[in-house]
């Protein structure tokens, strides 16, 4: 991965640009092999190497934060990250798509030394229609929604 970030600060408000180059391309194939074959004839044909063949992506991820006060931070975040599997090797073991992602959080200062925060996360997959040799048809209404919380301590 290949990240240019860059920040600016205006008084209490704080705006943050990152993009990012992964290089998915190196991912070209999928090899499994298995000491013996399989008597289960799904996992028997799981075997061999399978073309992935993965392009690379670009990301575009845009945050800011404001500082309320002495103590608590509000943040939030908005994304468009591309998709590396190019539809030829798409697959249902990893149906992705384009996404764009919104995030939002807070930050508050208990101490000197120690922090809370918690933030939400919204990752929504845009629609892709695809046909190939194991896929004939359209990826539709995938999201996800993830919620972190953490507590950090500086000596």
């Amino acid at each position: 991965v290949l990240a240019i970030s860059g920040s600016y600060t205006f008084d209490k408000l704080t705006l943050e640009l990152t993009i990012d180059r992964t290089f998915w391309s190196a991912y070209e194939d999928l090899l499994i092999e298995y000491d013996s074959t399989p008597l289960n004839p799904v996992l028997a044909a799981a075997g061999g190497p399978h073309a992935k063949n993965w392009d690379d992506t670009n990301a575009y991820r845009l945050g800011v934060s404001y500082e309320m006060n002495d103590e608590l931070t509000l943040m939030g975040g908005l994304a468009y990250d591309e998709n590396p599997v190019p539809d030829d090797t798409v697959s249902f073991e990893l149906p992705d798509s384009d996404a764009i992602l919104f995030s939002v959080g807070a930050r508050y200062k208990i101490t000197e030394s120690l922090e809370a925060g918690v933030a939400a996360l919204y990752d929504y997959k845009l629609e892709r229609e695809v046909t190939n040799s194991r896929v004939d048809g359209e990826f539709t209404g995938t999201s996800a929604f993830l919620i972190s919380a953490g507590l950090s301590y500086s000596f």
